[in-house]
Order: C-alpha cells, then sequence, then structure tokens
C-alpha cells in the first residue's frame, strides 16, 4: 500500500491479486448473493483508490482494508433492508459433493450476524482477535466469546461426519 500511495500503480495490481480472494469470499459469505458479491467486491477496490491517502502506515493494511469491507457490506444491508433479502443460493459457494463444505457452510450462514461476522474476519480475513475487536468496537473478551460459539456450531455440524468426527475429538 505504500508504494501505491507513492505513484506505483504495479503496487495496486499486486494487492488486488493478493487480497481479491479473501474480500469475495467475506463479502459472499456476508451477503449471500453472488451478483451482490461482485459488484460490493469491486466497489471495495475502488474505495481502496478514492481513500488511498486516508491509509496509515502504523496500521495493518490487511485491518484497514476489512474495515472498507465491512462499510460496504453494512451499506448494502441498509439499502437491501427495505426490500426482499431473498440468498442466491447459487452464489455461495458451490458445495456439491462436498457434503462437508456444505455443512458448515449451512452452519455459517445460520449463525447470529455478530458470531458470523467474527467467524469470516478470523477464519476468512485472518484477522487477529485484537483487530476483529477494534473493526467491531466490541471488547476483545466479547470477540473471542462469539468465535467459541461459532465454532462449537461449526464443530457440532461437522460431528455427523464421521472422520471429521473423530479428527475433532
Amino acid at each position: 500500500m505504500l508504494r501505491y500511495q507513492r505513484g506505483n500503480r504495479e503496487a495496486f495490481e499486486q494487492l488486488v491479486r493478493l487480497h481479491q480472494g479473501r474480500v469475495y469470499n467475506f463479502i459472499l459469505l456476508t451477503v449471500r448473493n453472488r451478483t451482490a458479491a461482485d459488484e460490493l467486491a469491486q466497489d471495495v477496490f475502488v474505495r481502496i483508490v478514492r481513500t488511498a491517502t486516508q491509509y496509515r502506515h502504523d496500521e495493518r493494511f490487511v485491518k484497514w482494508l476489512f474495515s472498507i469491507v465491512r462499510a460496504v457490506c453494512e451499506e448494502y444491508s441498509e439499502r437491501s433492508s427495505n426490500t426482499s433479502l431473498s440468498d442466491d443460493t447459487e452464489g455461495v459457494p458451490p458445495s456439491e459433493g462436498d457434503p462437508v463444505r456444505a455443512s458448515v457452510l449451512d452452519v455459517v450462514s445460520e449463525l447470529p450476524r455478530d458470531q458470523r461476522e467474527v467467524y469470516l474476519l478470523r477464519e476468512v480475513a485472518n484477522l487477529p482477535f485484537v483487530d476483529i475487536a477494534a473493526l467491531t468496537e466490541t471488547p476483545e473478551i466479547d470477540v473471542t466469546a462469539r468465535m467459541r460459539t461459532a465454532l462449537r456450531r461449526v464443530q457440532d455440524a461437522l460431528s455427523g461426519h464421521e472422520e471429521f468426527s473423530r479428527a475433532l475429538r
């Protein structure tokens, strides 16, 4: 990001390549609509360009990036709250033939919003709990409690799959 701020356009392309998968997956699992996720992921990177000068060098880039991702998702949610939200089930990552992945995706999509957000920030964005606490403006102890509860639910979903059930013990 520092190189991009100094005018290196190739640095921005590298940022996109490095982070677009995590950004897209986070958005898709949050909004559960492939069309919206495509548009919102693009919007995230447009916002990075527009707000590049606001990035502070003392902040981890991924934390700053996911603050933008969360804002984009929140705005989408607010816009969509006035209309009927229909999940675009074809938009969720494919799980045909993979019952374990299907179980995890089902559980994650059914988590309460605060637990799902913490789970995705940790497991998809790979953020440490201290950054998640700062982003969500939630005490770190509450963040870890939400994560424990989310993991318990995912673990329960996987317990029906014998090979994973043994691995979880």
